[in-house]
């Protein structure tokens, strides 16, 4: 993720900070029917928006944070009877997230800041027709519980490096299919996770510049059929 941020002036709160960015995301989707055999996977990058503000009062830090991606991605597997088929998948991917940790300084130069968050993700799917084969509209949806801590070292007056390692716990997981008609599928949960390395640097007076490296995963499990339709596996 690369992007610009505004720190506002010190006021109630120590520090408050609004950052505006831009992403690549390199996307990758796995489904697994059975037996962790590999169905079909959805790779590509997803450009997308970024905000974020955090607020300091005392020692508490209260984030929120938004983003949003889309594009197409490659389709490669296969279909219902196992028959190879590829495509193009249109993704669209929101997600907005709360978190509220409690700031501790290890020394002038390190400090590190345990949290709790929630979130809510919603990512649709539109698997386009290609070769005979008809498309595909699903719709995922889920909240998520977050624990998480985040680490920042000063390097300098300008420079700050970071590091910021999550547990992200997916609930009332949801899929809309749009066939004949709409199903909505009850998705198991399993626990994901997060890490991002950010590196800032300040131009002096409230403005700066920073780029975060991340890796996330996320998975889902498998659905209890319903109307014919069973969602398997996936990450």
């Amino acid at each position: 993720m690369l992007g610009l941020a505004y720190c506002g002036p010190a006021g109630a709160a120590e520090v408050n900070v609004v950052n505006l960015g831009v992403s690549f995301m390199s996307f990758r989707y796995a489904e697994f029917p059975d037996n962790e055999r590999l169905r079909n996977k959805e790779t590509g990058f997803l450009p997308g928006l970024n905000a974020a503000s955090r607020f300091a009062p005392g020692a508490w830090r209260i984030g929120l944070f938004g983003s949003a991606h889309g594009g197409d991605v490659d389709y490669d597997g296969a279909t219902s009877s196992f028959r190879p088929h590829k495509t193009q998948t249109e993704t669209t991917i929101y997600d907005g997230m709360a978190t509220l940790g409690r700031a501790f300084n290890g020394s002038e130069s390190f400090g590190f800041t345990p949290y709790l968050g929630a979130g809510y993700r919603y990512w649709r799917r539109d698997i386009q027709p290609n070769n005979g084969v008809s498309g595909l509209l699903e719709a995922y949806r889920w909240f998520y519980g977050v624990i998480g801590v985040e680490a920042a070292w000063k390097k300098s007056d300008r420079l700050s490096l970071g590091a910021d390692l999550r547990a992200v716990r997916p609930f009332n997981a949801k899929l809309d299919v749009e066939i004949s008609r709409t199903t909505t599928l009850d998705l198991a949960s399993r626990t994901g996770y997060r890490l991002g390395l950010p590196i800032r640097w300040s131009f002096g007076g409230k403005f700066g510049v920073g780029i975060e490296p991340y890796y996330e995963r996320q998975e889902l499990g498998a659905s209890a059929p319903k109307n014919g339709i069973l969602e398997p596996s996936s990450d």
